[in-house]
């Protein structure tokens, strides 16, 4: 479970409206079907493996398994499901929710000369 909250972290893009459920959804679309990935092979059948030197070894060496590579399969059936969707009446749709007003725009705003006039720098002019 830790992995794939990892896994969550690293690819859900900050600060965008609407991705905290997308995002985990399709992460965890992703860790399924890749969280059991065999360890890869080469032509004549033998598993691969690479050797690592990490600094807390001080010198010594770790065995690691190079694994094959991610797929992607998932992507084809959401694609396809998106696909349905948009064919259907819009009747038959999910509702769209509508982006909230950005905070600024509630603010109240200032007159220009006013703020000009009214603006101190915090450094000293000779």
């Amino acid at each position: 479970m830790r992995t794939m909250r990892d896994v969550i972290g690293k690819r859900r893009p900050p600060n965008t409206y609407g991705t905290p459920n997308t995002s985990g959804t399709d992460t965890g679309l992703h860790y399924n079907e890749n969280s059991s990935k065999h360890t890869a092979t080469t032509k004549a059948g033998e598993q691969r493996f690479k050797i690592r030197y990490p600094k807390y070894k001080a010198g010594g060496h770790v065995v690691m398994k190079i694994l094959v590579e991610a797929t992607f399969s998932y992507v084809d059936d959401l694609m396809r499901e998106v696909v349905d969707l948009c064919k259907k009446p819009s009747a038959d749709r999910p509702v769209q929710l509508e982006e909230p007003p950005t905070l600024s725009s509630t603010m109240e705003k200032p007159d220009k000369a006013e703020a000009i006039k009214a603006h101190a720098s915090r450094f000293k002019t000779k």
